[in-house]
């Protein structure tokens, strides 16, 4: 039937006892992890306030209101585009990493108190993300300049998942757009 004898076994995702899915291979001696579906979207909180703030509600997951047929206990369910589609109660998009890091300028351009700053009054300032070893050790999202010497970063974030550090920046951005500290062409 063109089936390969035993692909099925090849690769298989499995719970550990956090949650996370462990990925097992034939050819890997280390099984790989990959984090629950909770860490990789943005919160509850911070998909509500994207929503208010005019984010656009189009994501591959949404946080959606209990649905009282469902029997589920909790008060909100994380679900799928296609079954959230479905969904006639509230849902808010719960942002994945990607969706996030691609709703982000690599670079803006923002109004900096300093001396330095050019002739407009504004600053290009560069997106950098990574692992943080204060902050609990969570993830960090800054904005500075890359031309300053001590690359002071000027807006930063920090969260324990990239994704809700991401989404925080965000908001943020959406903050220094309202109070004309950004040009709207940036976003």
């Amino acid at each position: 039937s063109g089936r390969l004898p035993g692909l099925s076994l090849l690769f298989r995702r499995l719970p550990d006892s956090k949650g996370f899915l462990v990925h097992y291979s034939h050819t890997r001696k280390m099984p790989m992890t990959y984090p629950p579906i909770e860490k990789q979207v943005s919160s509850l909180d911070l998909s509500e306030l994207l929503e208010r703030l005019g984010c656009p509600q189009d994501s591959l997951w949404y946080w959606c209101s209990k649905d009282a047929s469902s029997g589920c206990f909790e008060d909100w369910q994380l679900r799928d585009k296609g079954t959230a589609d479905n969904h006639t109660r509230e849902c808010y998009s719960a942002y994945t990493v990607s969706e996030l890091a691609e709703s982000l300028p690599r670079a803006i351009n923002c109004k900096v108190a300093s001396v330095e700053k050019s002739d407009s009054g504004y600053r290009e300032l560069v997106l950098s993300v990574g692992k943080t070893i204060i902050h609990g050790g969570g993830w960090y999202a800054l904005y500075s300049d890359p031309h300053l010497a001590n690359k002071t970063p000027v807006y930063t974030q920090y969260d324990e998942t990239l994704a809700n550090t991401l989404a925080k920046m965000r908001v943020y951005l959406i903050y220094l757009l309202e109070n004309g500290l950004i040009k709207a062409e940036d976003l």
